[in-house]
């Protein structure tokens, strides 16, 4: 990134660290967003239950199921029925290790209340709405990352509705990591003195488009 600034003219600066994703993004496929300013570093997972459940051992209710998922041919998926002998489903993805900015992102559909969709990594927890078809989501999990000497668990919880059947959806599950962009700065007393450093610093197409952009 380029910071471009005029000394007198007012400054147009980038911030000093990257700003929080915010919680909820649009796009449940491909790969998930870092925040502004930022660009991701490491993809330390992606389940996308194509070879079933991933931790079977430490999953209840929840089954790898064909449907158009946004990424590849099948999702998990969690059906209670209300019922008091169903009170919830669990799923546990495989432990990771990661150390800085960590986020977790997945895509979510379903017809749960409320409160009955939970997204945990050891001490964060975040709270799913419901969603008819499905959508994205992006959590800065920075926090949970000292808790356990950087090792994360995420799981995912679906509770019941006392007497209302419901189902939970996900698909296309992220862990990574992200950092703030390399940035330059290029200064000048005026916009004169900004046009020509940076006619010094870039290539002539290049200098011409940012000039453009500054005017």
């Amino acid at each position: 990134m380029v910071i471009v600034s005029t000394l007198g003219f007012g400054v147009a600066t980038a911030p000093a660290s990257a700003e929080p994703v915010a919680p909820f993004a649009a796009d449940p496929s491909g790969e998930a967003p870092c925040p502004e300013g930022a660009s991701r570093t490491a993809t330390i997972d992606r389940e996308g239950f194509e070879s079933g459940i991933p931790e079977p051992g430490f999953a209840n209710g929840w089954v790898s199921i064909g449907t158009s998922a946004p990424e590849g041919a099948r999702a998990a998926s969690s059906s209670i029925s209300g019922a008091a002998d169903d009170p919830e489903d669990y799923l546990f993805l495989t432990p990771r290790r990661a150390s800085g900015a960590t986020y977790l992102a997945f895509a979510s559909r379903g017809s749960f209340r409320s409160g009955h969709g939970i997204m945990a990594v050891n001490s964060f927890r975040l709270s799913v709405p419901p969603s008819s078809g499905w959508s994205g989501r992006v959590a800065d999990i920075t926090s949970a990352v000292d808790d356990e000497d950087g090792w994360l668990t995420p799981w995912f919880s679906h509770t019941r509705t006392t007497g209302i059947p419901a189902r939970w959806d996900v698909d296309n599950i992220q862990l990574f990591t992200c950092a703030p962009n390399a940035t330059s700065r290029v200064e000048g007393s005026d916009r004169y003195a900004v046009s020509a450093a940076i006619a010094d610093t870039f290539a002539p197409g290049d200098a011409h488009r940012l000039c453009r952009s500054w005017r």
